[in-house]
């Protein structure tokens, strides 16, 4: 995993995280992330390892099996909070580890005014939790199933773009309709466009447990639908398939439409060109990216029980609300307060981002806005 952290990067951009950080030698057991609790910094493990465990779990067994995942040195810690959004796990280390801290302050400002280290750092967050995603995919015979009529619209993040993204991505984009119980994306199969639902539903599934992607490629194993695990269902404004898009790797996943499904498609390669000549769109582009595949991961996080049976989503703390490009804080609500109050700027950025949203459908006519 260092690789992508050194992939990502410049020298200049390295040089600023290393003159800003403060290195640390902590403990076993030592907690780094804990819901409900500010963030104030982001954290790079140098050295060692950190356990990732739902905070519903139980946490005397934070370092044993029970952890549903493990960072390794070159991956980060308090991405939620580099992103705006409420951590749903513990982060805890395990033996020892050494760890680079930056503060979320500095951080912030240093992406509001650098769009070539922002468009890096983006892309790089975006690829560690896509690798996270599909390790969080192994445990698909331990999410519960979804609630009939459950789906997920993502339209906040639309307010970070820019008019001028947009209509880019009209312009070259396609519309592609798709009737109900149709396959968009098969899995082991490449992603060769960047997709956004424009209207109706799809449905992301996991093959069965044992069943790998390279052999639903190659050993023309046509399971039938019913015989699929369902892990979450996605409606507007989601980006289905973004995961092998950041990675460039097969997608773990089938995703299938549920009713009539209209959707955007701009092929990878002009996408690609785009994101390397214009910095402050790839810098906006990745961060909705990133936060798409962290939302993404809390859905089904959401559903994962533990080995008691716990209902997560019951047991979670409440989700702050998504942070403006420009925000460096979200303020969090009461404790235990489950109806929690949106901050004006969480709903000026919800209410931009259906309004873009919206704007984008007219100009493809679509017509409802």
């Amino acid at each position: 995993m260092e690789d992508i952290l050194l992939r990502s990067l410049s020298n200049v951009d390295l040089d600023w995280l290393l003159a800003q950080g403060v290195r640390s030698q902590l403990t076993a057991n030592t907690e780094l992330i804990t819901p409900g609790q500010p963030q104030t910094h982001l954290y790079v493990l140098v050295e060692g390892q950190l356990a990732v465990q739902l905070a519903w779990a139980d946490r005397q067994n934070a370092k044993g099996s029970d952890a549903t995942d493990r960072l390794t040195a070159g991956e980060m810690a308090g991405i939620s909070g580099l992103l705006g959004t409420e951590p749903l796990a513990h982060v805890s280390v395990l033996k020892g580890a050494q760890v680079l801290s930056i503060e979320l302050a500095a951080l912030h400002l240093k992406l509001q005014q650098d769009l070539d280290f922002a468009a890096h750092l983006y892309r790089c967050v975006a690829v560690v939790l896509s690798h996270r995603l599909r390790r969080l995919f192994e445990y698909q015979g331990s999410i519960r199933a979804m609630q009939p009529g459950q789906v997920r619209q993502v339209l906040s993040v639309f307010g970070e773009l820019q008019d001028s993204d947009i209509d880019w991505l009209v312009s070259f984009g396609m519309v592609h309709e798709l009737g109900p119980e149709q396959t968009l994306l098969r899995a082991g199969r490449p992603v060769d466009a960047f997709y956004i639902v424009l209207d109706g539903c799809l449905e992301i599934t996991a093959p069965p447990t044992g069943i790998t992607p390279i052999q639903l490629c190659f050993a023309n194993l046509n399971l039938p639908p019913s015989q699929w695990i369902a892990l979450t269902t996605i409606s507007q404004g989601a980006l289905p398939g973004i995961i092998s898009f950041v990675d460039f790797s097969p997608l773990p996943v089938t995703i299938r439409t549920t009713t009539h499904c209209r959707l955007l498609a701009v092929p990878c390669d002009m996408l690609v060109t785009k994101l390397h000549v214009d910095r402050g769109f790839a810098a906006r582009f990745y961060r909705i990216i990133a936060v798409q595949i962290l939302e993404l991961m809390q859905a089904i996080r959401d559903r994962l029980r533990d080995r008691h049976g716990i209902d997560a989503k019951a047991a979670a703390p409440p989700r702050a609300a998504i942070a403006n490009f420009s925000t460096a804080d979200t303020q969090a609500g009461p404790e235990g307060d489950t109806d929690q109050t949106l901050d004006l700027e969480a709903l000026q950025t919800l209410s931009e981002g259906g309004a873009k949203f919206n704007w984008m459908l007219q100009q493809l006519g679509g017509g409802y806005g």
